[in-house]
């Protein structure tokens, strides 16, 4: 009888089983928008002072970075503060990671920068004629740009940065939308990338002018003409340089001081052991030495009015105010119609490496606070938790992350906002050192940004570019230190690759004594068994029964053909296994040295080429290291 067929055999398995419970609308709209999942248990008195707090701290970051990097993306700072604002403010309502803090950040910039700064002068006096500087919504500051473009090309270069900007949001949907998902690639990438970033900056620590190499060996060629006109350094800006930097390791060094012992010293006196408790173990890190050293070296520049006597540049005028939107492709309304395929053309490849990258580094982060951020959902969602198949336990934070980040690119390029993506040091400040619970965090962020921006922005314009090249770098250190990952992987795969090296040495072995008339199963050389054409005898004294009290007595015994053939195929079956068992044995000596191939080429094709060529190089032969990987599983299967 079928057990399924009783009726008190189906209760009980039907007690046992997870209740499906059909998805409704709102289960759909909710997984889209997770917002309407932990929204409706927020509370007040538990969240929002956190995400408060949080979110105060996460500004004093956000500021000084925004400002930076759009220096670095070859546009004025407000750029870079209309990138803090409108991407996070559409990343909250689709973004269920507390730890997600997406913006403006260096890689990203300094590949901005290149992929523009080709595309102009790629159109050369194809948009000249329409050139046309809107003195009263952007302030020239100098004659040339950062990238050497100049300055009356402006408001053309930012036209072409937002329409960069759409194209990578578009391309990022549309790998949502087919469901093709982002791998991270190694960490090779961010490595050399971090050395992009730190040359870039050599010009602004020194107070250089040198314009924006393109192509192959860009950065080698940036590197040495900032050696060769090391001799025409501005000696102010250089000092403000160090100055900032001298000023980070002291605010940081007093603020870790004053974190840890006046609680201590409180607790002491009062006799109130509540003060200031915090979690011992998160690493106390510093969060206000950015933004103090960002006002501290403005109000330097402008008390000694250093770019008047000793030509020191600053960010310049900050508009106030929001920019109207603007539709992001108006780019190609000022172009010739013969210019327009050229132009798509020339910007694709970096439009697809920009959305690789941008999907690499949010989806690296959304994997580090992975665990994190599944905590803080299940604590904040407890409306869900009756359901199994609720919307809670349906939420995947890696892809739905990759979804809003592609909807913010998207809608932020209307908004003068240029590429967005994950920044691993806001997320790090977020995830170890407050205690944010929600997104709200990021928008509290991003209010404050909005503020600094509307009212504040005139205590920025003074800040000097080579203390924010400072800040930028300092900021680097941690992708720098990924350069020992390579040397860390240089040594795992010489380990693996000596074990399975030996191994290839005992099957040559083997295989080996089995050609050259090893014995086989039942007792007769191979190799007679292989020579043999009607009958093959070996010498044996079990089926001689006239000698068998005779020790030293031998009689030939006859083999069939039957026999020897089968000997032989079998002879040959071992032989053709051994070869296959090398074969595998040499396939996954490759695999072993996919990770530090892969780090290492894409390192020295970013160095070399640039960064949307290297990456693109990285992720071929990631492709054919896959290949190889599929091809030793198939045929591990196939002779299991």
């Amino acid at each position: 009888m079928n057990p399924n067929r009783d009726p008190e055999n189906a209760l009980a398995s039907s007690q046992n089983s997870v209740q499906i419970v059909p998805r409704t609308a709102f289960d759909v709209v909710s997984q889209l928008i997770p917002p309407l999942v932990w929204g409706r248990n927020y509370s007040l008195k538990d969240n929002f002072l956190n995400d408060l707090m949080a979110g105060l701290t996460l500004s004093t970051l956000v500021i000084p970075q925004a400002m930076a990097y759009a220096v670095m993306t070859s546009l004025p700072p407000v750029y870079g503060l209309y990138t803090a604002i409108f991407p996070p403010l559409v990343f909250f309502f689709f973004a269920p990671s507390p730890f997600q803090n997406i913006g403006p950040y260096a890689v990203v910039s300094v590949m901005v920068s290149q992929v523009a700064t080709s595309a102009l002068l790629m159109l050369g006096p194809a948009i000249t004629p329409f050139t046309t500087l809107d003195s009263n919504t952007t302030a020239v500051t100098s004659e040339l740009l950062s990238n050497g473009i100049p300055a009356a090309l402006q408001i053309e270069y930012a036209d072409i940065v937002m329409f960069l900007t759409f194209s990578v949001g578009l391309i990022q949907f549309l790998v949502c939308i087919l469901g093709l998902g982002a791998h991270a690639l190694v960490s090779g990438f961010m490595a050399s990338s971090g050395i992009c970033v730190l040359v870039s900056q050599l010009k602004s620590i020194f107070g250089l002018s040198i314009p924006q190499y393109d192509g192959p060996l860009s950065l080698i060629l940036t590197f040495i003409a900032v050696v060769k006109k090391l001799p025409q350094t501005n000696w102010c800006a250089f000092g403000l340089a160090v100055g900032a930097y001298i000023s980070i390791l002291l605010i940081q060094s007093v603020e870790k001081v004053l974190k840890t012992q006046l609680p201590l010293w409180w607790n002491k006196n009062s006799g109130d052991s509540s003060f200031g408790v915090r979690d011992r173990r998160k690493k106390v890190v510093a969060v206000s030495d950015v933004i103090l050293t960002v006002l501290l070296a403005a109000f330097v520049t402008f008390t000694f009015d250093l770019p008047g006597l000793y030509g020191v540049k600053t960010i310049g005028f900050i508009p106030s105010g929001f920019p109207s939107p603007r539709l992001p492709w108006e780019i190609l309304s000022t172009l010739p119609n013969d210019r327009i395929g050229s132009f798509l053309v020339e910007i694709f490849p970096g439009t697809v490496s920009l959305a690789l990258v941008c999907f690499v580094t949010t989806y690296s982060i959304t994997k580090t606070f992975e665990l994190k951020t599944e905590a803080a959902i299940a604590r904040i969602s407890t409306t869900f938790r009756s359901s199994p198949s609720s919307v809670e336990a349906k939420i995947k934070t890696d892809s739905q992350d990759l979804l809003a980040l592609s909807l913010a690119t998207l809608v932020s390029s209307f908004f003068s906002s240029y590429v967005p993506s994950g920044s691993i040091s806001r997320s790090a400040l977020l995830a170890n050192q407050t205690s944010v619970t929600t997104p709200v965090g990021s928008l509290i962020a991003t209010i404050c940004v909005a503020i600094i921006l509307l009212f504040l922005g005139s205590w920025f314009q003074y800040v000097p570019l080579s203390s924010l090249g400072t800040i930028v770098v300092v900021a680097l250190f941690g992708v720098l230190s990924k350069v020992k990952a390579g040397y860390t992987l240089i040594l795992e795969a010489r380990d693996k690759g000596r074990q399975v090296k030996e191994a290839m040495k005992v099957v040559e072995t083997e295989a080996s004594a089995m050609e050259s008339g090893a014995l086989a199963s039942n007792g007769a050389p191979v190799g007679v068994a292989e020579n043999a054409s009607t009958e093959e005898s070996t010498c044996t004294r079990e089926n001689n029964p006239d000698n068998i009290n005779d020790p030293d007595a031998i009689t030939p015994t006859k083999f069939s053909p039957d026999q020897a053939s089968q000997q032989t195929a079998a002879s040959e079956i071992v032989a053709t296994n051994a070869k296959v068992e090398l074969y595998l044995l040499w396939l996954k000596f490759v695999s072993i040295h996919r990770d530090v191939g892969v780090w290492w080429i894409t390192f020295l094709a970013v160095i070399v080429l640039d960064a949307g060529s290297g990456i693109l190089v990285g992720m071929l032969l990631s492709c054919l290291f896959l290949v190889v990987d599929w091809g030793h599983d198939s045929m591990r299967s196939m002779y299991q």
